[in-house]
């Protein structure tokens, strides 16, 4: 930036520190036109104003011009910090030297001290300036005239005081106007840098807002998968398990019957054989990603399937009212649980109330939109079964079967209840068929 663009604030309306600080620039500025007008008068080129007044005779050394030529040049150097008051006295300083004739070197002074004052101001008093420019020009053309100069005459004083005058004036407005707009775009940038960052740090909080949504989204499904996982494998391999430890633990309990055994060893190696059919099966589903854990999973289609084994394994299990349930196509996810439900509580009635009868009830209330399972049977030791001080059969026992049942329940919007009612030990699960009845 040059000494002639170092403007005042336009944003504050005062004089900048920097504008206001006289630079090597003014100073060699002011030498400049010093040894100008120390030259033009060696040279011979004093006493350019014809019809100056020459107070001091014509006989005055040209010399004397250099007075008024330092006192000029004196203002120069001051000119950011006092631009008004040094264009007065730059004023002062040039009519000195029109009284003794006058020279160029001083007009280059009052161009320099124009400029200076309307570039280095404050806009009020830059509009002074203006102004003031405006009455002297207006001057020069009224004052010939009235005193009876010629209109030639008067149209030349004019054409030399706007050339004089008017040039400075606009060349610095002319360059504090380009300040302005130049400090106006940066504004501006510096609001669009600020608005970007602003945007920038509000997508990175989105972004990990995000992120953190996702990863909690992310854990939720695993733990849900890992629950149902461990849902599946509980009803899928330790109902069999268990009924294969009770027939062993019973015939171990006896003394040695052949025929007797052999039942039990044959029971043993059905559970045995449908475990590993249904833990293959998991094992498929769990390969292949792809694939739809409910559509081969079992339902109340196949109930009688469950009633047959149960009896077959020692079991006494009626169902009351005796009832079909055939179907075509998958079951739906209420009947799948209602399965699981009736399975795991008939094999904990085998467990912890071995002897007992074991009655299931299931009933369909198709105004209501419900399905109610509801499994009875002498209470035994299952009331303590799931109180974990008091562990019952712990060799047959995963203490894991009321929970994998609730949670079926609950996680399709049912109501589950197991407990001791009179003697008899209850498990009763309602699921809503209308809408969570679906395959989910």
């Amino acid at each position: 930036m040059t000494s002639s663009e170092r403007l005042h604030d336009p944003r504050s309306g005062a004089a900048s520190a920097e504008s206001a600080t006289p630079t090597w620039e003014d100073a060699a500025s002011a030498g400049i036109v010093f040894a100008l007008g120390v030259l033009l008068i060696a040279l011979g080129a004093s006493g350019m104003w014809s019809d100056a007044p020459r107070w001091l005779g014509d006989d005055a050394s040209p010399w004397l011009h250099l007075v008024p030529l330092a006192l000029g040049c004196g203002a120069m150097l001051v000119k950011r910090r006092l631009p008004l008051t040094m264009l007065g006295v730059g004023i002062l300083a040039v009519a000195a030297d029109w009284v003794i004739g006058g020279s160029i070197a001083m007009i280059v002074v009052l161009f320099d001290l124009l400029y200076a004052a309307t570039a280095y101001s404050s806009p009020g008093r830059r509009k002074l300036v203006v102004r003031g420019v405006i009455v002297v020009i207006v001057g020069t053309g009224v004052v010939p005239l009235v005193a009876g100069a010629p209109l030639q005459l008067t149209v030349l004083l004019v054409l030399q005081t706007i050339a004089l005058l008017v040039v400075p004036v606009w060349w610095a407005l002319n360059v504090v106007q380009k300040a302005e707009l130049a400090a106006l775009a940066e504004g501006r940038a510096a609001l669009e840098r600020d608005r970007a960052d602003a945007l920038e740090r509000v997508a990175a909080a989105d972004r990990a807002q995000a992120e953190q949504v996702a990863a909690t989204d992310r854990a939720e499904a695993v733990a849900a998968e890992r629950a149902r996982m461990a849902r599946d494998l509980h009803d899928t391999i330790a109902g069999q398990l268990s009924v294969i430890a009770i027939r062993a633990e019973a015939s171990l309990a006896h003394s040695p019957d052949p025929v007797r055994d052999r039942e039990s060893l044959a029971v043993v190696r059905e559970s045995a054989v449908r475990s590993l059919g249904e833990m293959r099966q998991m094992i498929g589903l769990l390969r292949d990603g792809g694939s739809d854990p409910l559509a081969t999973a079992p339902g109340l289609e196949r109930l009688g399937e469950l009633v047959e084994g149960s009896r077959r394994s020692g079991i006494d299990v009626r169902v009351d009212p005796p009832r079909s349930f055939a179907r075509v196509g998958p079951p739906t996810a209420v009947e799948q649980a209602a399965y699981r439900v009736v399975q795991e509580s008939i094999v904990n009635a085998g467990k912890h109330a071995p002897g007992s009868v074991v009655s299931v009830r299931i009933t369909d209330d198709l105004e209501g939109g419900r399905l109610v399972v509801e499994v009875s049977n002498a209470a035994g030791d299952l009331e303590g079964a799931f109180d974990a001080a008091t562990p019952v059969r712990p060799t047959t026992s995963s203490g894991f079967g009321l929970v994998t049942m609730r949670e079926r329940t609950l996680a399709l919007g049912g109501v589950f209840a197991a407990g001791r009612s009179e003697g008899t030990w209850v498990v009763r699960a309602e699921f809503p068929t209308r809408t969570l009845g679906s395959r989910a």
